[in-house]
């Protein structure tokens, strides 16, 4: 059954007021960790990154890389200047469907390193290029494109908890620098 409406009208919402994040200093060398995510589509700066075609991870704010300390065993990753054919700078990562579901971030070009190291998280804060299948908490991650995010779950995970998501810390005591 159709249905007519003789007066209607359309108006403009109220603006939202969102909270306006302060911009960080972010500078090269920073650490690396898990933090809870920005709710409400509210994009913080030290969560912004973009999943490039060369599986590099751009911080977007501070246009620096995000770097493995080592190829060839665990370590912490920090901000670095943005290199194309850094080894240590290479996620690679099922690029099409990164911003589908959770995938992991496997450490270095197709068949360059000769160990496979995985970006993983805890919840602590620490996050770190390690073997995988230890002790992490995770070991996969999605992108939000319009907010920049990368989270631990694309969705509710009650193993989880609350959604963690990479970002540069901005006082190293948040995470254990391992």
């Amino acid at each position: 059954i159709p249905i007519e409406f003789d007066e209607f009208s359309i108006s403009s919402a109220a603006a939202r007021n969102l909270p306006q994040l302060a911009m960080p200093s972010f500078h090269d060398g920073q650490l690396i960790g898990a933090t809870p995510c920005a709710r409400n589509g509210v994009a913080d700066p030290s969560q912004s990154f973009d999943a490039r075609y060369n599986w590099q991870l751009y911080h977007k704010p501070s246009g620096l890389c995000v770097e493995a300390g080592s190829t060839s065993e665990a370590s912490s990753v920090r901000l670095a200047t943005c290199k194309e054919d850094a080894q240590e700078q290479k996620f690679r990562n099922r690029y099409t469907n990164i911003r589908n579901w959770p995938v992991e971030l496997t450490l270095g070009g197709w068949n360059v390193l000769d160990n496979v190291l995985k970006l993983v998280g805890y919840k602590n804060g620490v996050v770190a290029s390690t073997p995988g299948g230890e002790d992490e908490d995770w070991n996969e991650w999605v992108l939000f494109p319009n907010t920049g995010q990368l989270r631990n779950t694309y969705d509710e995970n009650r193993t989880l908890s609350y959604p963690y998501c990479l970002a540069v810390l901005t006082d190293e005591s948040d995470a254990v620098d391992e």
